[in-house]
């Protein structure tokens, strides 16, 4: 997807709970940076209220906003971790899940990310091609979404404890 338009997010899922990072672009950088207007939902909700919630994420992207002098990754990441009910930061390293999302005038690109553990994740476009969908229906994106969570399972040496078979 090339353009101005495109409003982009990152969706992390650990324990059923998946928290959306709206992420604005600042006129005055190139770079992205995270909004602390976090969107949540469940994995297990209705696949139309997934649909809705990537919309939602969508809308709350931002372009060409000025970045608060008071901008804290660290924050934000804290916050997200109280929202999945997780007390440490490797909890999440361990279980979580991602899906990169852009979205252009109704048609979205949803992009698993692989875990590699310890708090780090990589997109590999040449094994992990994107999902690109739209316009379409609530249903439609949510079953789109599900399949691009659902793409990569953390090894077992990263899952919870309990997790593990």
């Amino acid at each position: 997807m090339d353009g101005e338009n495109i409003r982009f997010a990152a969706v992390h899922e650990c324990g059923g709970i998946v928290v959306g990072t709206p992420m604005c672009t600042a006129f005055d950088e190139p770079l992205l940076f995270e909004s602390e207007e976090l969107v949540t939902t469940r994995l297990d909700a209705p696949v139309d209220e997934l649909g809705s919630f990537l919309r939602a994420l969508a809308e709350a992207s931002l372009r060409d906003t000025p970045k608060p002098p008071d901008h804290d990754p660290e924050r934000i990441d804290r916050a997200a971790l109280q929202l999945m009910g997780l007390k440490r930061q490797s909890e999440f390293n361990a279980g979580a899940r991602m899906v990169s999302v852009q979205e252009r005038d109704g048609i979205f690109e949803l992009q698993p990310v692989r875990n590699l553990g310890r708090g780090r994740f990589r997109v590999d476009q040449n094994v992990d091609p994107p999902t690109t969908i739209g316009p379409t229906t609530d249903r439609e994106l949510g079953a789109a979404f599900l399949a691009a969570m659902t793409h990569f399972e953390p090894p077992a040496h990263q899952r919870p404890a309990s997790a593990r078979r």
